[in-house]
């Protein structure tokens, strides 16, 4: 069967609230899935554990340099991470059934109140209250149970900086009574669950499934309800037909071209991928999508992501012992909820080496700033790859300012420092240039919402303007970065597009 009543491209935070709602109200869905099905405890591929592991399960490399734009697979049938290196940026994308929700923190964020005056004027803070309660009773946040030294050396270290401090941070996982015992659970969904160690592996994939991800809660519903979901299925291009869409497909398992038919299809491959698959549709003059708005591709950001590497000389950070997010840093504002939250994150991945490489690795401090930025960036196709423009705002100078004043303060707490020679420092360090910081991981806009197709490429539905029928469903449709974690938001502009569209149909 390829005639479908909805087809979802894509299973991430914004495709498997939308697939899961529809299928749950009566509709026969399809999800296309470029990776695989990942998770051990769940029976399928193992996530890659170790440094030539990871590597190993890079889906490809894409490079997009003025003189050089190459794409080069790897592994496309198990690959869990696609790397591009564009404009200076080094952009990371997962790859598996359930997209981003596999390899992220799980944090749970709000975005402050003041986005929603970019929006169209449907979508409010109180209107979207809703979707938000809704996407909490199946991700469930909760914080992290017991501290640790490393959550308590930041709790001190951002006490001693003004304007800045620590909150404790939701995140989807599922704790149990307490890390230091093992337990184990069914959840709501059906599938299995251990409860999360404090082992920091939720950005390379928890094999012990303790995150309520996509692929263990919402995605279960579209088989339950006579859905299908097609793993390895590369979407290529959608074309307009008499009964509505054609969306084609390259099943890596086979090497075959294929094509799946609906009257309603929701785009949701993650803002980049989205990006390529309508950039591909709209150049297809005969029966593709030549009428999507002039405006794609503008309203490009990467959430004034900032990811920085300080090191806490002087302490062991004990990586493999903490959650990977257990606060974030909230940097005051005069005018707005705050200018931006930041994480110091603990990650397995610096436990992975030798003894010596761990001596250093250990003391590493990844940092992760989402800040504010002005919505002027560009991406457009280019060849096997895309092009980039993101100039350089001033978030990425001021998280740098506030990651290394968060991490001179965590070395003082074994090695305490004078009140003038901390002054002498932060002296310096205000000082500092810094550039926009070594990769980002939340691509936002593209797609953008707005009231009219001169400002953007869909309405408050995510509705794509002159195509009734095709939706876009996730982070390209944010007419402005939401300067926290976006998952969250992503998850309830899914389910709010797909309810919208389950009314509208009754």
């Amino acid at each position: 069967m390829n005639a479908f009543d909805v087809v979802v491209i894509g299973s991430g935070c914004g495709g498997a609230p939308a697939a899961g709602n529809l299928a749950e109200s009566g509709a026969r869905v399809c999800v296309l899935e470029r990776g695989t099905w990942w998770g051990e405890l769940q029976g399928k591929e193992p996530y890659p554990h170790g440094y030539w592991g990871l590597a190993s399960h890079l889906r490809g490399i894409g490079v997009s340099l003025p003189v050089f734009k190459k794409y080069l697979p790897l592994n496309l049938k198990a690959g869990l991470l696609e790397v591009y290196f564009v404009n200076g940026y080094t952009i990371l994308i997962p790859c598996g059934v359930g997209g981003g929700s596999l390899v992220i923190g799980g944090f749970i964020d709000k975005p402050p109140r003041d986005i929603y005056d970019h929006y169209p004027p449907e979508i409010t803070a109180e209107e979207m209250e809703p979707y938000f309660e809704r996407v909490a009773e199946v991700v469930q946040p909760t914080y992290a149970p017991k501290k640790t030294w490393y959550m308590n050396a930041i709790e001190t270290a951002c006490d001693r900086i003004d304007g800045i401090r620590a909150v404790p941070q939701l995140t989807s996982m599922w704790y149990g009574e307490s890390p230091d015992q093992d337990e184990e659970r069914i959840n709501a969904f059906g599938c299995r669950q251990k409860n999360c160690r404090y082992q920091a592996d939720c950005l390379t994939g928890c094999n012990r499934s303790a995150k309520n991800s996509m692929d263990i809660t919402y995605l279960q519903l579209v088989p339950k309800n006579g859905g299908q979901i097609r793993e390895l299925s590369e979407v290529t291009g959608i074309r307009k037909t008499k009964g509505g869409y054609a969306v084609d497909y390259r099943n890596l398992k086979t090497g075959t071209h294929e094509t799946v038919s609906a009257p309603k299809v929701i785009v949701s491959a993650g803002a980049l991928n989205t990006m390529k698959i309508l950039f591909a549709s709209r150049a297809n003059k005969a029966s593709g999508l030549p009428r999507i708005s002039e405006r794609l591709g503008y309203r490009w950001g990467f959430n004034g992501d900032r990811i920085g590497i300080k090191l806490a000389w002087h302490s062991t950070l004990e990586h493999g012992h903490n959650p990977c997010l257990f606060r974030y840093h909230e940097l005051a504002h005069d005018r707005h909820d705050f200018d931006f939250h930041q994480f110091a994150c603990a990650s397995s991945f610096m436990t992975w080496g030798p003894a010596p490489l761990r001596h250093v690795t250990g003391r590493v401090m990844p940092f992760l700033a989402l800040s504010r930025e002005e919505p002027v960036g560009r991406i457009w196709p280019a060849g096997e790859v895309v092009d980039i423009y993101y100039p350089s705002q001033d978030s990425h100078r001021r998280a740098d300012i506030s990651q290394r004043l968060i991490a001179m303060e965590v070395n003082a707490v074994n090695r305490p420092i004078s009140e003038d020679k901390r002054q002498r420092r932060r002296e310096r360090i205000e000082r500092i240039r810094a550039w926009k910081g070594p990769g980002a991981v939340h691509q936002t806009g593209g797609a953008a919402m707005a009231e009219d197709i001169r400002h953007g490429v869909v309405d408050h539905t995510g509705e794509v303007f002159n195509y009734p029928g095709l939706f876009v469903s996730d982070a390209s449709i944010f007419p402005i970065a939401p300067c926290c974690g976006p998952h969250f938001l992503i998850m309830a502009h899914g389910l709010r597009i797909s309810t919208l569209l389950c009314e509208r149909e009754k």
